[in-house]
């Protein structure tokens, strides 16, 4: 019985229906009425179970009617009202959706497969459990709904709006959003993987427990969002903003960041691990308890952050700025800093130890109670840096090789300078107290206007770990008290004594090569054995208990 769907009446549909259901048998509206349902008028009945598959429901109307497990697969549904509708378990594969309403409606467990969408409405429905899949929406809004439990694979989103949904354990795949909107929406444990995210906005939502898995995050607005113990892997964001956002306790693994901001966000207990970053910004945030482990950082700007037991391990620093930093037990340890910049930081507690820095930066930096150590050829070398008034304790250099490296206007506690070498290298106008060397070479260096002596000492005569030592440079103070230090077997080459005293100490089997001696006070001192090579002696001063005893002049 062919029929137009507006010519059907409300009575013929009942009497349809109630037969259908007498009889035990399907409710096929297509069966009975055939393909074109066009603009046929469904409100307010019970059509539970019903079938319209192929049918053309072009401005037809459903609204106020219960729908569950019926089923409307390959159908037209342009302009179609399924508004305050209940049609949980409805199966819609294969159809078409322009201009469709479906506010207010319950579409629980609902099946969309191999959908089009365009400019549908679902705002204020329940979607819980749905499922998405092999959709393209085009414009559509799901405004203040509940998608719980959703899958969406293999979904194409264009301008969509999910602001101020609930979707709570929403899981996606293989999808593709550009311009979509999560604005202040609830999306706990919220899980996504192998998608393309361009465009969108996550501002204010919350995103606790939520998993990120091989996609790629381009122009991603994610101000003010709340994104706690949530786990990134294999992840490519772009151009996007976390401005405030919280991501306390989070993974980000085997990913690449460029061009991102974390600025006054909280990063708290952050695993950064196996990672890219280029061009990231974080000021006047909390990154307190975390960790950057065997990461490469480019460009990378870290300021005013509280970091409290931050760790970072086997990391590259290349044009970094770590300026303003504070808290505790702060660690660099087994990583590179190139062309970097290291100011105004507080390093109590902590690891300094095994960076390799090249022409890098460092001012007004308190190194205090920490174990900052350089230690070995390779991971230690220093080049082309500046230390500026720091404050730098308890710094061990073992077995290093720096070059150009400047320390000025520093407060320079407890050194301990073994078995390495310094060339083309400055200590100027420094503070200095307690600096043990040994075994170590100073080649064309200035050591000049220090307050305190620059190698470790104990006065009259006890020994000061200068043994089998070379040092080579410059030292141009007037006046520099070097006096009572055990310099036995050290060789001084190329350097400027003038009016230095060296009185009460023990310079057994030394050698003066090449050095400056004008005015240099030797009283009481132990001179046996030492060798003058090309260094003369006409003005040296000494008394009756300087003992020359086998020197070598020549």
């Amino acid at each position: 019985m062919e029929c137009y769907g507006r010519d059907i009446g409300v009575k013929q549909i009942k009497s349809f229906i109630y037969e259908q259901r007498m009889r035990g048998e399907e409710i096929d509206f297509v069966q009975r009425y055939g393909n074109d349902l066009s603009y046929i008028s469904l409100t307010n009945l019970d059509l539970r179970g019903s079938i319209f598959d192929h049918a053309d429901l072009t401005g037809a109307d459903f609204s106020g009617s219960l729908l569950s497990y019926s089923s409307f697969k390959d159908c037209n549904l342009t302009k179609t009202s399924f508004s305050n509708v209940i049609m949980k378990n409805v199966d819609f594969s294969g159809s078409d959706f322009v201009l469709s309403d479906f506010r207010n409606s319950n579409l629980e467990k609902g099946v969309l497969k191999d959908v089009n969408m365009e400019f549908v409405d679902f705002s204020n429905s329940y979607l819980e459990s749905v499922q998405l899949q092999n959709v393209k929406m085009n414009n559509i809004i799901f405004l203040d709904s509940n998608l719980n439990d959703a899958l969406l694979s293999g979904v194409q989103c264009d301008n969509v709006k999910f602001d101020h949904i609930e979707g709570i354990n929403i899981v996606i795949s293989d999808s593709i959003f550009s311009g979509v909107s999560w604005h202040n929406a609830i999306l706990d444990g919220f899980a996504i993987g192998g998608s393309v995210l361009e465009g969108v906005d996550f501002s204010f939502s919350i995103l606790k427990n939520s998993s990120w898995s091989d996609i790629d995050v381009l122009d991603a607005n994610f101000i003010g969002a709340d994104i706690g113990y949530s786990k990134f892997n294999g992840v490519k964001i772009l151009d996007s903003t976390f401005f405030t956002t919280n991501m306390v306790y989070n993974s980000i693994l085997f990913s690449y960041l460029e061009n991102v901001n974390f600025d006054l966000s909280n990063l708290q207990g952050m695993i950064l691990m196996y990672d890219t970053l280029r061009s990231v910004s974080s000021s006047n945030s909390d990154m307190s308890f975390s960790v950057i482990y065997d990461s490469d950082l480019q460009s990378v700007l870290f300021k005013d952050i509280y970091a409290k037991n931050f760790y970072s391990d086997t990391s590259s620093y290349d044009d970094v700025i770590i300026y303003g930093w504070e808290g505790d037990n702060i660690s660099f340890i087994y990583s590179s800093l190139i062309n970097s910049k290291v100011i105004n930081n507080d390093f109590n507690g902590g690891k300094l130890q095994d960076l390799f820095i090249i022409k890098s930066y460092w001012y007004n930096n308190t190194v205090n109670n920490t174990d900052m150590k350089f230690i070995s050829f390779v991971l230690s070398r220093l080049y082309s840096s500046f230390f500026g008034y720091d404050i730098l304790q308890y710094v061990l250099f073992k077995d290093s090789l720096l070059d150009k490296i400047n320390i000025h206007s520093s407060n320079v506690v407890d050194y301990e300078i073994l078995n390495s070498r310094f060339t083309n290298s400055s200590f100027v106008n420094n503070e200095l107290s307690n600096i043990k060397v040994k075994d170590t070479v100073f080649d064309r260096t200035l050591i000049v206007d220090n307050i305190g002596n620059f190698f470790y000492q104990k006065k009259h005569g006890t020994s000061a770990s200068t043994n089998n030592e070379e040092i080579v440079g410059l030292i141009k103070n007037s006046g520099y008290d070097m006096s009572g230090v055990n310099y036995s077997n050290v060789v001084f080459r190329s350097l400027d004594f003038s009016n230095v005293d060296f009185s009460e100490s023990e310079f057994r089997n030394s050698v003066f090569e090449d050095c400056i001696l004008e005015d240099v006070n030797f009283s009481d001192s132990n001179l046996m054995y030492s060798v003058f090579r090309n260094s003369p002696v006409e003005r040296i001063i000494y008394n009756e208990n300087t003992n020359t005893t086998g020197i070598v002049s020549g």
